[in-house]
């Protein structure tokens, strides 16, 4: 229910016809492939279960944008797929008809002020510290929608109203493209999602 809700709510916001997939539960180890166990034996141990639930996440949405595709083996930045994960969640989102999607939960938490310098700008800095957390998430998912983000930092991504909910940003190193955003609240964490596409 919570996932339909957030699903409309993103979709109205953005404009855009995208699914989402929200789970808490790992994906079981039988249900992974060959190449999904083989992933899973050669990772750290601490880091499996946010990994099977980003499987799990992902296979909900497989089945609309790439039928064929392993989830153990799905390379990001995808044009269509991102993924994220935080406090015992997963949460997936596939669109298409974009050159890259990006998604960011965090779960509810204070940001320190002295690490705004790694992701805002001076000129998006809040005055309620209580805002960080929401634009981090944006410049996250901001980041993961980029296609070609491998020299970049979050601070080559300018939102152009970071009070807003949902607006617009771009990429000073990449100005022919665009960007659109938007942030929902649940009760305990902020998911933020962008598109991306070709400027005119």
């Amino acid at each position: 229910m919570i996932t339909a809700v957030a699903e409309q709510q993103l979709r109205i916001a953005l404009q855009a016809p995208l699914h989402l997939s929200i789970v808490g539960t790992p994906l079981k180890y039988e249900d992974l492939s060959i190449g999904g166990q083989h992933c899973l034996e050669n990772m750290a141990t601490a880091a499996r279960p946010d990994w099977l639930r980003g499987r799990n996440a992902l296979n909900g949405l497989l089945a609309l944008v790439d039928p064929d595709a392993d989830s153990a083996l799905i390379e990001f930045p995808h044009a269509c797929l991102s993924l994220t994960h935080d406090g015992g969640l997963a949460a997936a989102v596939a669109v298409s008809g974009v050159k890259g999607v990006g998604i960011d939960y965090e779960h509810q938490r204070p940001v320190d002020m002295c690490c705004t310098r790694w992701f805002l700008a001076p000129m998006e800095l809040p005055e309620d510290s209580t805002e960080l957390l929401r634009l981090w998430t944006v410049k996250e998912a901001l980041y993961k929608s980029c296609p070609a983000n491998n020299d970049l930092v979050m601070t080559d991504f300018v939102i152009m109203d970071p009070q807003a909910w949902q607006g617009t940003a771009c990429c000073i190193k990449q100005p022919e493209l665009q960007f659109r955003y938007a942030t929902i609240a649940f009760a305990d964490g902020l998911l933020s999602v962008s598109l991306c596409n070709q400027g005119s």
